[in-house]
């Protein structure tokens, strides 16, 4: 019993004094002072992003994270590879708002751009974002809609979008790039997801959170393929 007692109490001082010790001055130097005045300090690595970035989205495949920033100045998506731990491409758009949504095959990105009112579709290849489409869902504000949250079912060919103007959920064919039926909320929209189980053969549940006075709710809505 003492032999065991020893080891423990040789291990527990031997690891703290492996650990590499940080002088005040390297702490300072990495420390962020947030708005009320509170100092944080980061833990490993970390990346320079955007303005504002609201959201953000790994690949299936897990080879890249996708950050919608959306701030007052220039707003851009970037993407970021996971294993190298650097940012692969930042593409600035006129204007996004925090939907993300990954296809399946972790090759196409679609990005919500809140007060213009469409949907960027982006094509990913070799750690590149180039735009390929859009899909519009009204002309731009002032028509109210602002697309927030949007979710995508690869295999029914459907995106889920929520906004937060005309407090409504949308499904959209993507194959014709039409609205297929518009819900109202009830509330403003600002996140989007479908339930685990939409790649199986009953009928998927989309589900959207949305803020009334302040107070969250959730929305439950039964997705159809058409």
């Amino acid at each position: 019993m003492k032999t065991s007692h020893l080891i423990l109490f040789l291990s527990l001082w031997i690891i703290p004094s492996c650990l590499p010790a940080q002088s005040l001055p390297q702490l300072d130097a990495r420390r962020v002072f947030l708005p009320n005045g509170w100092g944080i300090t980061q833990v490993g690595k970390s990346l320079p992003l955007g303005d504002l970035p609201l959201n953000q989205a790994v690949s299936p495949d897990g080879n890249y994270l996708a950050v919608t920033n959306n701030g007052q100045s220039v707003q851009s998506i970037q993407l970021i590879h996971t294993a190298k731990k650097r940012i692969s491409d930042t593409k600035e758009v006129p204007v996004a708002w925090y939907g993300l949504a990954w296809s399946d095959d972790s090759q196409t990105l679609y990005a919500s751009a809140g007060n213009d009112n469409y949907i960027l579709k982006f094509r990913v290849s070799h750690g590149k974002l180039e735009e390929s489409d859009r899909i519009m869902l009204g002309e731009p504000w002032p028509e109210k809609i602002s697309i927030a949250g949007i979710a995508l079912d690869d295999r029914c060919k459907l995106l889920y979008a929520v906004t937060k103007e005309n407090n409504s959920l949308y499904v959209i064919d993507l194959a014709g790039k039409k609205i297929l039926h518009q819900f109202p909320l009830g509330g403003e929209g600002y996140a989007c997801v479908l339930s685990p189980d939409k790649k199986r053969s009953t009928l998927p549940a989309g589900v959207a959170t949305r803020w009334c006075s302040s107070i969250p709710s959730i929305c439950s809505f039964r997705a159809r393929s058409r």
